[in-house]
């Protein structure tokens, strides 16, 4: 073949080359149908690419305007018929969320299949989830890291009235290691983090106990109230949405200093969305509120508590406060009734109070006969 010819041949292939792309130009069709398009071409061996929209996100979480929760030990959130038994107390009556413990052993309770498996059922069947984080009393974090843990003079971990050992609350260290568990609770899914035992030991030899990092430089409520800031401003850049509360003796209502604790009422307040005062009537003295048996008047003590916070809040100006109690469903001072649930209840909302409420057996068994029943399809 010439030179000439084999030019020619390129040439004329170029043009119908052209030509071919020309009439796919023309006729390509404007609705965007890939599929039909490269169909005129194919011998039906390839398969055409398909379009898929992207999976639209979920809805942002909106949390129950009244939460009404039970509370239930890690023990008993691993053990698939207990937990089957309170799913169902909560969608047959009015409760809708559920607290579980999840540093309160020594078992490393948040990294297990099991567990994440649970939450994820308890979100996907619309139940608030809530995680009870204990901070300074705190036994599995004191066998991890033992010096961390207050002393006594002798060097030996110091214990507390009831035998239970303690973190050292300054101990920026122990901060991070709450930090920690926090993450982790969020990241299996939980809604809300509660935290328990922010504050310094309450009773035995208190006076004797050392403190690796505390000296005494600030004082306990200072203390206290830089650690609750410290974990809000960590969190809340993180998880904006995310709501912490936190558990508070319910007698620094009733007083006007931190009862050598370091929690002051009115303080607190300002590092947490929801405080839960811990309004059990069995543990008032006697004279509380003009009661012998304060165990055995539980409307009159939740309310002139709950009242007392109000009135305090408002002369604060922090009226806005989300207040949502933990109350008494267990037998001490007084075997508790199904009426002396409801009463409880009921003092809540007629001191004023809409944001729920919180029941705590330690046992995890509540009383049904407590509770409104949920209408079927409610």
């Amino acid at each position: 073949m010439g030179r000439h010819e084999l030019s020619l041949r390129i040439l004329s292939a170029f043009v119908v080359g052209l030509m071919l792309i020309g009439y796919v130009i023309a006729f390509w069709p404007s609705n965007g149908d890939t599929q039909f398009s490269f169909a005129i071409f194919s011998s039906g061996a390839v398969d055409s690419p398909k379009i898929t929209a992207e999976p639209t996100p979920p809805p942002p979480y909106t949390p129950p305007s009244e939460i009404k929760a039970v509370y239930a030990t890690s023990n008993t959130a691993l053990l698939p018929k207990r937990m089957e038994a309170l799913k169902k107390l909560i969608q047959d009556t009015e409760l809708n969320a559920i607290v579980i413990n999840v540093n309160d052993s020594k078992k490393e309770i948040l990294s297990r299949p099991e567990f994440v498996d649970l939450i994820k059922s308890l979100n996907a069947d619309g139940i608030h989830t809530i995680a009870r984080i204990v901070v300074f009393q705190n036994e599995a974090l004191v066998t991890a890291r033992p010096e961390l843990a207050l002393k006594t003079g002798g060097g030996n971990i110091w214990r507390d009235g009831g035998g239970h050992r303690w973190l050292d609350p300054s101990s920026e260290k122990v901060w991070q290691e709450i930090l920690s568990v926090s993450e982790k609770a969020v990241a299996v899914g939980f809604r809300e983090l509660n935290y328990d035992y922010i504050r310094f030991p309450s009773d035995g030899a208190v006076g004797s106990a050392v403190y690796p990092s505390w000296h005494k430089e600030k004082s306990r409520e200072e203390v206290i109230n830089s650690f609750s800031a410290h974990l809000r401003r960590n969190l809340k850049s993180r998880h904006p949405d995310l709501i912490l509360s936190v558990d508070i003796f319910a007698h620094s209502i009733l007083v006007e200093d931190d009862t050598r604790i370091g929690q002051k009422f009115i303080d607190i307040v300002d590092y947490f969305d929801a405080i839960a005062p811990m309004v059990y009537p069995s543990h008032y003295r006697a004279g509380n509120f003009g009661y012998k048996n304060p165990a055995a008047n539980p409307y009159g003590v939740v309310f002139g508590t709950m009242d007392k916070a109000k009135k305090k809040l408002e002369t604060a100006g922090k009226s806005k406060i989300i207040l949502r109690p933990w109350l008494q469903d267990f037998n001490m001072g007084a075997v508790y009734t199904s009426a002396m649930v409801k009463e409880e209840i009921k003092a809540v909302k007629e001191a004023g109070f809409e944001s729920g409420w919180m029941l705590w057996n330690p046992h995890n068994v509540y009383t049904r006969g407590a509770l409104e029943v949920e209408p079927a399809g409610g």
